[in-house]
């Protein structure tokens, strides 16, 4: 159905057919646009909607979670009911998604199960950082201490400059 400016839906679930009945403007003018859609298997009762001026968004939920050959008990598909192809899903694609939330399940269970294999890690990891910080900073004051000794003192002071550097760190060993 092509209808503008669709108003009050009253969409409900009684005996497994969904009914639906909207004030709109369409082709004819301003009219009451309903119908009913007997579904093959049963459904749930709740219905989701998202609805806008001109179009209808319907989720309706299967009682039991299984291959259904069509939707509605008629063999063809009513004219004014388009599938959303974005969420389509055949056979094969419905059991490789439970097989997929299972699988997610259970490596979660797994992850949270999963008892900490060494209670000293973080202390192993914080002496390594602890260790390469003063790596780093011992080679960084020695770099620096003989560059500015190589400039202010030049290319005759590189002895001197070795042996200050030297002397600096035999006083703190």
């Amino acid at each position: 159905m092509d209808v503008f400016v669709l108003q009050n839906p009253d969409i409900s679930i009684t005996n497994n057919v969904l009914h639906f009945k909207a004030l709109g403007h369409g082709a004819k003018g301003v009219n009451t646009y309903e119908f009913a859609l007997d579904f093959l298997e049963p459904v749930k009762t709740k219905v989701l909607q998202r609805s806008t001026q001109r179009h209808v968004s319907l989720v309706v939920k299967k009682s039991e979670s299984h291959w259904w050959p069509r939707l509605t008990k008629q063999e063809r598909k009513p004219l004014f009911l388009s599938p959303d192809f974005d969420r389509w899903l055949d056979e094969s694609d419905a059991e490789m998604e439970l097989r997929e939330k299972e699988e997610e399940r259970i490596s979660k269970i797994r992850t949270e199960s999963r008892v900490r294999e060494d209670p000293f890690l973080y202390l192993k990891r914080g002496y390594l950082f602890m260790y390469n910080l003063v790596q780093f900073l011992g080679f960084s004051w020695i770099f620096v201490n003989m560059t500015v000794r190589l400039f202010i003192l030049g290319k005759g002071g590189q002895t001197s400059a070795l042996q200050s550097t030297l002397t600096d760190i035999n006083k703190w060993s």
